[in-house]
C-alpha cells in the first residue's frame, strides 16, 4: 500500500545515450511548481523519497520521482554506459525532453 498514488508513470529515454528511465508524477498535473526528486546515489529508486512525496503533493507542487539507472525498473547499466557524473546529472533533463512514455 503506498501513502498516494502517481498520477502519470512510464518511462523517459535518455537522448544522449538511450538509457530508459521510470518516472512517476504525483501531485496536479496543473501545478505552477514542480520539484524533482533525484535519487541520492544511483543504486538507490525512487521509493527511498516515499515518505516526503505526500506532503509535497498535497502542499500544491507535481512532484517527479524517478528510479536511477540500474536500480527499480530503470534500464540496467551497460558497460558503455556506465554511471558517470555527467550521464547522471542528464538524466533529470531526460524526464523534460518530451520523450516520456507510458509502460
Amino acid at each position: 500500500m503506498r501513502a498516494l498514488y502517481p498520477h502519470t508513470d512510464g518511462f523517459a529515454m535518455n537522448p544522449v545515450d538511450g538509457v530508459r528511465l521510470f518516472f512517476e508524477v504525483f501531485g496536479r498535473p496543473d501545478a505552477v511548481r514542480t520539484l524533482v526528486f533525484l535519487p541520492t546515489w544511483s543504486l538507490l529508486e525512487s521509493r527511498v523519497w516515499k515518505a516526503q512525496v505526500p506532503y509535497f503533493a498535497r502542499h500544491g507542487f507535481r512532484v517527479l520521482t524517478f528510479d536511477g539507472r540500474g536500480s527499480g525498473r530503470s534500464a540496467a547499466l551497460q558497460r558503455a554506459t556506465g554511471p558517470t557524473t555527467s550521464r547522471e546529472i542528464r538524466s533529470p533533463y531526460s524526464m523534460r525532453s518530451g520523450s516520456m512514455t507510458r509502460p
